[in-house]
């Protein structure tokens, strides 16, 4: 007899734990297969803030993802999606053709149309920076690239390789 008074001694000094733990179960069970719903909240869209303009900055971003290149000058509304007119720049070097140099090297470009720029990398890794432009191409070694682009100033760019520009590796773009 005392071993059963001692169990109901335990089971009555743990019998609210317990019974709190059996409700907490039954009301999860209950709410979880409940079929009311809560309203849903109506958001107007006049509060929530919808950005006009993107920063220069995210822009430059956005194109590094997308690994195309923009004009921050560009008042155009030509898409940079549809392709140019196709023009091929060989990157050139010691490994191929003997010196580092592009090929063309002066390029004569028309404002706002659209080119579909290849470049064509010989032996080394080169990039293919145009100043004053935002375009800054790595191509990787024997390797081809395609981007278009549309330069929407005229003048005179200056193009180089960076990591071969004191090598001579520089170029001219002009832009009428």
């Amino acid at each position: 007899m005392i071993p059963l008074l001692q169990a109901n001694k335990i089971l009555f000094k743990y019998m609210p734990i317990l019974l709190i733990s059996i409700l907490v179960i039954f009301i999860s069970i209950l709410g979880c297969t409940s079929k009311s719903t809560l309203p849903k909240q109506q958001v107007s869209t006049s509060t929530i803030p919808i950005p006009q303009k993107a920063s220069a900055k995210t822009l430059q971003k956005t194109a590094e993802v997308l690994s195309v290149s923009i004009d921050l000058n560009s008042k155009s509304t030509q898409s940079l999606e549809t392709k140019g007119e196709k023009y091929d720049i060989e990157l050139m070097d010691p490994g191929g053709t003997g010196q580092y140099q592009f090929s063309p090297a002066q390029i004569n470009l028309s404002v706002e149309k659209i080119y579909s720029f290849q470049l064509i990398s010989e032996t080394e890794a080169h990039s293919f920076t145009i100043e004053k432009s935002g375009i800054d191409q790595w191509v990787e070694a024997s390797k081809t690239i395609e981007f278009n682009y549309a330069f929407s100033t005229p003048g005179k760019y200056q193009l180089i390789c960076i990591p071969h520009q004191a090598l001579g590796m520089v170029a001219e773009i002009i832009v009428q």
